[in-house]
């Protein structure tokens, strides 16, 4: 049974060039990357010529734009930006010959349960994006959100029912999970287990950071949960740099990567 295959965040080395990212993973012992749109050096330019250096990794996925982007909103040029974002970051995942790429779901505008009409807006969405991904050969898959009054698809219920709906796959974050019941994440694993192709790695501070996995035996528990699944698909280390008292050199960033890197193989 092969291993997964354990990618990286460019998010976490965002304030660096794509260049010097990819240097970076590639110190840290990291042969996939996890590229978003949004890396800055990327997005500010959108320069396809930067995309040679991601394609040094054997394994690539891509995250597509989510700031200020929600595919229920009510406001109609929000969501019409979101759906031109999310079509350009699957054609993005084209030219990277990407598995899949992953998309935040959508959430009601209003601090309020989302209903009929924000399932339907997020429902309008999904499926111009499903059939254009389709035309590309490139995966859809939906990352679990934490649990708020306004979100949707956070549950491993609603989510089977996504996915199941629009023949998607799952992207699960345990730090959201984790954030929403200490038993979500594993309701994941056994209800969606067959779904899940890529896992985002962290846990949580006080402040909600992404923050390193390898402290926490909650997480380590996950971990070896998924491999009495067999798991063999991405395991994403996903660390925000806000985690960690004061501001981190790019040699200590390195440094974090390798030591999560480390923790996974230690149990796969």
């Amino acid at each position: 049974m092969p291993d997964p295959k354990i990618a990286f965040s460019s998010m976490f080395l965002h304030e660096y060039s794509i260049e010097k990212i990819v240097t970076g993973g590639q110190r840290a012992g990291f042969d996939s990357v996890e590229f978003w749109i949004e890396t800055p050096h990327f997005w500010e330019t959108r320069n396809n010529d930067l995309l040679r250096y991601i394609k040094k990794f054997d394994n690539i996925l891509v995250h597509a734009p989510v700031f200020d982007l929600n595919p229920s909103s009510f406001n109609d040029g929000v969501r019409e930006l979101t759906l031109k974002e999310t079509l350009y970051s699957i054609e993005i995942s084209k030219l990277l010959d990407a598995e899949y790429v992953t998309i935040h779901p959508g959430r009601r505008t209003a601090r309020r349960p989302p209903e009929r009409k924000d399932m339907e807006r997020f429902h309008e969405y999904i499926e111009i994006c499903t059939d254009f991904a389709r035309i590309k050969g490139v995966g859809i898959s939906i990352e679990n959100l934490e649990k708020k009054v306004n979100s949707l698809y956070w549950s491993p219920d609603q989510m089977g029912e996504l996915l199941n709906e629009f023949k998607l796959y799952l992207t699960l974050d345990i730090t959201h999970a984790f954030k929403s019941g200490t038993d979500i994440p594993e309701k994941f694993v056994f209800q969606l287990s067959d779904r899940i192709i890529n896992i985002h790695l962290s846990y949580f501070t006080n402040t909600g950071d992404h923050a390193p996995s390898r402290f926490c035996e909650e997480v380590r528990n996950f971990l070896l949960l998924m491999k009495d699944f067999d798991y063999t698909g991405f395991i994403t280390v996903e660390l925000d740099d806000l985690a960690y008292e004061g501001e981190l050199t790019f040699e200590e960033k390195i440094q974090e990567l390798e030591k999560e890197r480390e923790f996974i193989e230690s149990i796969f």
